[in-house]
């Protein structure tokens, strides 16, 4: 949804050509999420063959997506501070409202990206702490 959205900005700000470069290099990624999924799945049923294996992988997946969100929880904030201020010094530059919108949109876009780390991140590490 957020790809659509960045797309049809795009499509406003600039022209059709770079939306649907925005569109196709947002489809290459959600490939290349697909198959970072797909071996997941394959992983996750090599290891529910026994127990041991399977809590195993399971902490493993737990310590990874810690050490992800613990890096996005600060990083995805300072890129939405970056953007919203090169909004503000559009504004008050005097530049067009469509690239003005354009910055805010992706500022917003990384503010609710940093909500949804910020949720992951506690949820993983409650998860952590039943498993102990």
């Amino acid at each position: 949804a957020g790809l659509v959205v960045l797309a049809l900005v795009l499509a406003w700000v600039d022209d059709l050509q770079t939306a649907l470069l925005a569109a196709l290099f947002g489809a290459g990624i959600c490939v290349m999420f697909a198959v970072m999924v797909h071996r997941r799945r394959r992983d996750l049923t090599r290891a529910a063959e026994s127990q041991g294996e399977l809590l195993a992988f399971y902490r493993a997946q737990l310590a990874r997506g810690l050490e992800n969100t613990r890096l996005g929880r600060w990083f995805l904030p300072a890129l939405s501070v970056l953007w919203f201020g090169t909004a503000i010094a559009l504004a008050v530059g005097g530049h067009p409202v469509k690239q003005i919108v354009y910055q805010l949109a992706i500022a917003v876009y990384l503010a609710g990206w940093t909500v949804q780390v910020r949720r992951e991140h506690a949820r993983l590490l409650r998860e952590r702490d039943e498993l102990v």
